[in-house]
């Protein structure tokens, strides 16, 4: 969570944007050491840049095998057979 110190607090100084654990930051913000900040985006994350993107060409194989008329009709053989 980004939080924003609003007192001197060990490293920290006041108005210093702090990206820390859930649990720290709760802490701070109890003890009114920090306020949680607006922005929520992370601080170590470089800008994305924005651009705009060309449609690419994408071929898809669909092959399928087609039977041959004879064997349609006729039950192929299993391995596995019913014996009586």
């Amino acid at each position: 969570m980004i939080i924003r110190i609003i007192k001197d607090f060990d490293k920290w100084q006041v108005g210093a944007l702090v990206d820390v654990t859930k649990d720290l930051a709760n802490d701070l913000i109890g003890k009114e050491i920090a306020e949680l900040n607006d922005d929520q985006a992370r601080l170590d994350a470089p800008p994305i840049d924005k651009k705009e993107e060309t449609p690419q060409e994408i071929t898809v194989n669909n092959y399928y095998v087609v039977e041959p008329e004879e064997v349609k009709g006729k039950q192929k053989r299993s391995f596995f057979r019913n014996k009586k």
